[in-house]
């Protein structure tokens, strides 16, 4: 999933070196996702799904959705 969002272009602009501090990503279940790093451990991500409430959820999605449109998947 990881490898999904950054291929989409699905990351932060904020880097921690060469590591972007989140990475977006929607899975097979429909589901929006979000990995998130820091300046302690930078590269390494801890993943959760986004809840509903969340107003980043709904921006994802759109994105998501746009950028593999115009991928062709």
């Amino acid at each position: 999933m990881l490898r999904k969002g950054i291929n989409f272009g699905m990351f932060s602009d904020y880097f921690f070196g060469q590591h972007p501090k989140y990475i977006w990503c929607v899975g097979e279940d429909d589901e929006v996702y979000e990995a998130k790093t820091d300046d302690v451990a930078p590269g390494v991500y801890h993943g959760y799904r986004l809840e509903e409430e969340d107003d980043m959820r709904d921006h994802v999605k759109q994105v998501w959705e746009a950028r593999c449109q115009l991928a062709g998947r």
